[in-house]
């Protein structure tokens, strides 16, 4: 028995020994850059980010956008990656943009932050549903988007880091535009008798 345990061991280890291979199992081309992306844990699909401040979810197989939204950095904003021109209302105050964007650590969520201090944060949820022959499908969904306001006189955030699970609960850290590091956590309860939601 011990030697039957030993040829186990030795099969199991054996391919360690061995160099390991990379293929490439999908490429799809994308027409917009990408600043943040995150796939699905079956790989069937992938959000995408843009420095326009628009997610768009793509099907893998085909390279299809299934969703898409426009974050809300600001009316008809139309971002730059890196803080580039904000385009101006018909005021001719600059609209917010946004600056940078990135996958939140730990969550399927893109977050990103804005020109007038706030970080915003997707949601992305994985609908998975199986159809008659038991084929497994797999639906995204975008809730809706939630917003921390990090610097009152909304000014441009430096590095930021977020952590969102949803509008239940949510933080965000940032380097404001005078060197301060601001945190700010939010999290929602609602009362099991009355309905009422506090925050």
């Amino acid at each position: 028995s011990i030697l039957g345990i030993l040829i186990f061991i030795l099969v199991e280890v054996l391919p360690l020994t061995r160099p390991a291979r990379v293929a490439v199992r999908v490429s799809i081309p994308v027409a917009h850059p990408i600043d943040a992306l995150l796939v699905d844990e079956h790989q069937t699909h992938v959000a995408t980010l843009g420095p326009e401040g628009v997610l768009r979810v793509l099907r893998l197989a085909d390279g299809e956008v299934v969703a898409e939204r426009s974050l809300p950095a600001g009316e008809d904003a139309s971002a730059t990656a890196g803080g580039g021109t904000e385009p101006a209302d018909a005021s001719g105050a600059l609209r917010p943009t946004l600056t940078r964007g990135r996958v939140a650590p730990g969550a399927q969520s893109i977050v990103a932050a804005t020109s007038d201090g706030r970080v915003l944060g997707q949601p992305v949820e994985w609908r998975v549903e199986f159809d008659a022959g038991q084929r497994r499908i797999v639906r995204p969904e975008l809730p809706p988007p939630v917003e921390i306001v990090l610097d009152p006189e909304h000014r441009p955030l430096g590095a930021f880091a977020a952590q969102i699970v949803g509008h239940e609960r949510a933080a965000a850290a940032a380097q404001l535009a005078d060197g301060s590091l601001v945190v700010v956590r939010r999290e929602t309860t609602e009362n099991a008798f009355s309905g009422e939601v506090e925050s």
